[in-house]
């Protein structure tokens, strides 16, 4: 079915739409969740550890949307260089730039994954 131009066209409508109509609901949650994590995080009579996974659930959620606003801005800034705030950027900066940090992430990927935790 997915051969048929028209039948792939209408079911990657469809898919669309569902997961547009998932992220909506999704999204209107989101601050019921982030009140329940802080309050865990926030309640001495919780379990440390249960304090501990809020906390670090917040600060994880946090420097997400960080780094996807990062990630927004500087595609915007690829895809047109002349809005961009600090003026275009020769391809060799942009790459070394994106590798630094790609770099970090790993870093704190590997760091965050090892069991090293405090």
């Amino acid at each position: 079915w997915l051969a048929e131009p028209d039948f792939k066209a209408q079911f990657l409508a469809a898919r669309a739409q569902s997961i547009a109509e998932a992220q909506t609901r999704l999204a209107g949650h989101t601050a019921a969740a982030v009140e329940a994590l802080r309050e865990i995080a926030t309640d001495r009579e919780q379990p440390a550890g249960a304090r501990v996974s809020a906390a670090r659930a917040i600060l994880d959620a946090a420097l997400k949307v960080r780094e996807m606003d990062d990630l927004e801005r500087r595609l915007t800034a690829l895809e047109h260089p002349d809005q961009a705030p600090d003026g275009p950027r020769s391809t060799a900066s942009i790459r070394q730039d994106f590798a630094a940090r790609v770099d970090g992430i790993r870093e704190r990927l590997n760091g965050h994954g090892s069991g090293g935790e405090a």
